[in-house]
């Protein structure tokens, strides 16, 4: 038996998924649609997981209202792209990530490693290259 899944009643998708072999171009045609429409889109995690082209169809058929995108699969964006054109895709400058508080956490993260690695204990928050995040 086959599962269909979809997705109602979603006014917003945020996806900031890593870039793995699964997750790449994990938004696509086949994916999108399975949404409610219209909906809003926001890309922060990785370029690769979206198909842009497949993104762009949903965006100029309206069944994405507006998409907002700090990442892309070719990176910088060619100015020639078409989601420069398009007026409900808002492009940021890639810094999604940069918020207020992001450099102290990320000093205290890096404080309690440094100790740990020194005392010889257990790191937090370890990349897994199996998983490649």
């Amino acid at each position: 038996m086959t599962a269909y899944i979809t997705f109602s009643n979603i006014d917003i998708v945020i996806n900031c998924l890593p870039e793995t072999i699964q997750t790449t171009h994990i938004f696509d045609n086949k994916l999108l649609k399975k949404f409610s429409k219209p909906f809003t889109y926001i890309g922060i995690g990785r370029g690769e997981t979206t198909n842009t082209s497949d993104l762009i169809q949903f965006v100029d058929k309206g069944d994405i209202k507006t998409a907002f995108l700090d990442v892309f699969e070719q990176e910088p964006l060619p100015k020639d792209s078409k989601i420069w054109e398009n007026n409900r895709i808002i492009v940021t400058p890639h810094i999604s990530g940069m918020l207020p508080h992001f450099r102290c956490d990320f000093l205290e993260l890096f404080s309690k490693n440094l100790y740990n690695y020194c005392t010889h204990k257990e790191l937090n928050s370890i990349v897994d290259y199996r998983k490649g995040y």
